[in-house]
């Protein structure tokens, strides 16, 4: 542990050429002297980690920024982005701002912060319950304005933040959201993962093999399409999980996975291996074709090159019709399997290190209704469930 005169920090992971991504902590003195202990995560130097303490200690007193009385919500979002991007992934800050882009600013951007009390922001959930269908949207707006509005209460433009008294009328998905995972989302039955299953095996396409092995192994989206064969042991029945494929505003990159814990070995069962065997014998006959991109990727796009993420989930769709199953999105594969694995009796701990999670206490906040009661078992057999 590191020790600095703005507070202390940690080393999480080296990025390489001197950057790091650290965990910080600090005892801030707020605008009316109190203080407050402020924690988060920077990527960078440690030369840069050292500026940003130094930055968010004098914003805390108010002294980094200017408390603006006439601040906008605009003004004070923009703001706040541009310090978060340097907290969050380039995903997380690429949802973020778009959120802010798409429903915060055109409804609310212009008002003044100060203006922004608890009735005005119940107006606006009010509305925005009446013109956006999904909840999670809601859920991502909420989020995205409280944060916000705490920068606001830290930099003293705002006495107290309304959106901790205002919330959307589920809570529930709130609690939900924030957790690393999204939490009680729907997994299919033993009968519709099965039926699901052998349709995508039927498939013989890239995405329709993706969502085969999430059903054997419960990988997330990234890691099953940032997923390479030379982390793949077919022999030995296992894979390394070391890359996750993601997609900002159209442009992709494998960086690393999302959390120290998700770079893990896992078991392949007899069912997971007959995918990738499928999905090896398909790229040996296409790879000699002409215009065989030639990237080493196990689901690339049908002409060898990297996917888009974003687009398997009308694969899923089409599947789950086929199927004549319930359509879930495609991360309700990794869901499937915790519930499917939980139901053989495999201990939480077993399970909390298959899906990469950082500990049980994770693993059993996200899938609370899971593991209502944990039961030991020494064993990994899903093969039984969805052959």
């Amino acid at each position: 542990m590191g020790k600095h005169g703005m507070g202390t920090f940690t080393v999480l992971e080296s990025l390489g050429s001197n950057r790091y991504k650290f965990q910080y902590r600090i005892w801030a003195e707020l605008p009316d002297e109190s203080r407050k202990r402020l924690t988060g995560r920077f990527s960078g130097t440690e030369k840069e980690l050292r500026a940003f303490m130094q930055k968010v200690k004098l914003e805390a007193k108010g002294q980094g920024v200017s408390a603006d009385p006439g601040m906008t919500v605009n003004t004070l979002i923009e703001e706040w982005l541009d310090g978060k991007a340097q907290e969050v992934s380039a995903r997380t800050a690429s949802i973020y701002r778009g959120v802010f882009l798409r429903h915060i600013r055109p409804r609310i951007g212009g008002t003044k912060v100060r203006a922004l009390d608890a009735a005005r922001l119940k107006g606006f959930y009010t509305d925005l319950r009446r013109d956006t269908d999904l909840e999670r949207t809601r859920v991502q707006i909420h989020l995205v304005l409280r944060q916000a509005l705490d920068h606001a209460v830290l930099t003293g433009v705002i006495l107290s933040n309304p959106a901790k008294v205002v919330r959307p009328a589920t809570a529930k998905a709130v609690r939900r959201e924030a957790l690393a995972d999204a939490g009680d989302v729907p997994a299919w039955t033993h009968e519709e993962a099965s039926k699901l299953f052998a349709v995508a095996m039927e498939d013989r396409s890239p995405f329709g093999w993706a969502v085969a092995l999430g059903l054997q192994t419960g990988l997330r989206r990234g890691e099953l399409l940032g997923l390479k064969w030379s982390a793949v042991d077919l022999a030995g029945k296992t894979l390394k999980v070391v890359g996750n494929l993601t997609e900002n505003d159209g442009h992709r990159a494998v960086g690393n996975p999302k959390t120290r814990e998700s770079r893990r070995v896992v078991p392949l069962s007899e069912e997971a291996v007959r995918v990738l065997k499928a999905v090896r014998e398909w790229r040996d006959l296409e790879s000699t074709r002409p215009g065989w991109g030639g990237t080493d990727f196990v689901f690339p796009t049908v002409d060898g090159k990297m996917q888009h993420p974003s687009n398997i989930n009308r694969k899923v769709k089409a599947l789950t019709t086929k199927a004549g199953v319930r359509y879930l999105s495609m991360h309700a594969t990794r869901h499937t399997f915790v519930t499917l694995l939980a139901a053989t009796g495999v201990s939480l701990q077993h399970i909390s290190k298959l899906i990469g999670h950082k500990t049980p206490l994770v693993t059993m906040t996200v899938y609370s209704h899971v593991f209502k009661e944990e039961v030991a078992a020494p064993v990994l057999n899903l093969t039984g469930k969805l052959s």
